[in-house]
């Protein structure tokens, strides 16, 4: 059995560079096609504003993967960048037990951290259980962290992807802050950045394309610390790549800005929407997926565009 997956694991590999040659090609070509389409709503900028950050990854390695380069930016900017993991990251790892598992994730990531400058003090590990998220009794939880740090700007993942963690992140910060009117007052001026993990949100839905070029290669050094996670390095940081070829610049990654309000109202309207549609998307899991990937979620996500504010 572990020579079946080592021979497959050599073939993969062999076939990657092909992929990654038709990739490219695909993207140029769209770029091509679309080049007069592409800034209608989508703004290329070289950094966020922002002060008071706090980040939520459902699993340690999603605020890498997703957000990693505006993560690099603040850090070197000297702001005050908080992390909130919000699950146990317990069910996938190189070791055995549940515990084992968290435990060695959790060490990874406060790695990441100390390479980013980031406080352990910053880190927050909210406990949720691994692939149930939703259903998790995290809200307390989060809305003391939310009082803690008090953010100015806000990053989750997209509410329509391939986990179903990563969906429920908007809806549980949408509960958390409908239930307290006072932080959600406080908290009105918050700046919501919604970033993608495992599915493209594609720039056909994002409004904000954030040039990483400076931080890129850092970024991929950070990634490749979440050890435990032995495929990751198959497809994080390839859609940046590929993001800045569509916009004939370098590495990116891609958001949806918008603000607090209109955040917690698609997020409560759509919700099931969002998991429903979400079915139809394929992972990207690396050069062979990317291409699929990013077709059905040109498909299947417009409805994303709900978060897109007047003049965004």
């Amino acid at each position: 059995m572990l020579f079946n997956r080592k021979i497959k694991r050599v073939i993969k590999e062999r076939l990657f560079p092909w992929y990654a040659f038709l990739n490219k090609r695909y993207f140029k070509r769209l770029a091509k096609n679309n080049r007069e389409k592409l800034f209608q709503t989508s703004q290329w900028v070289e950094g966020f504003p922002g002060e008071r950050v706090l980040v939520l990854a459902p699993h340690s390695d999603d605020e890498m993967i997703g957000c990693g380069g505006a993560l690099l930016q603040y850090a070197r900017e000297g702001k005050t960048v908080h992390i909130a993991y919000l699950t146990d990251s317990a069910k996938r790892g190189a070791v055995s037990s549940k515990e084992d598992v968290s435990h060695v994730r959790r060490q990874e990531a406060c790695r990441v951290a100390e390479e980013l400058g980031i406080p352990h003090k910053h880190l927050h590990f909210l406990g949720g259980e691994d692939g149930d998220l939703e259903n998790s009794r995290i809200r307390g939880k989060l809305r003391s962290v939310f009082k803690e740090v008090v953010p100015d700007t806000l990053f989750l993942p997209t509410p329509m992807d391939t986990h179903k963690d990563h969906i429920a992140a908007a809806k549980i910060v949408a509960d958390t802050l409908e239930i307290d009117p006072s932080m959600k007052e406080q908290l009105q001026h918050l700046r919501v950045y919604l970033y993608d993990v495992q599915s493209p949100t594609t720039w056909f839905y994002a409004n904000r394309i954030l040039g990483i070029a400076s931080v890129a290669e850092k970024k991929r050094e950070l990634l490749s610390l979440y050890r435990s996670q032995n495929n990751l390095m198959d497809f994080a940081g390839e859609m940046d790549v590929y993001y800045g070829i569509l916009f004939d610049k370098g590495p990116a990654e891609v958001y949806i800005e918008t603000d607090l309000s209109r955040f917690i109202l698609v997020t409560e309207e759509h919700h099931h929407r969002f998991k429903k549609k979400s079915r139809n998307l394929i992972q990207h899991s690396g050069p062979m997926t990317l291409r699929k990937s990013h077709e059905i979620a040109m498909e299947e996500k417009k409805l994303l565009m709900k978060y897109h504010s007047p003049g965004s």
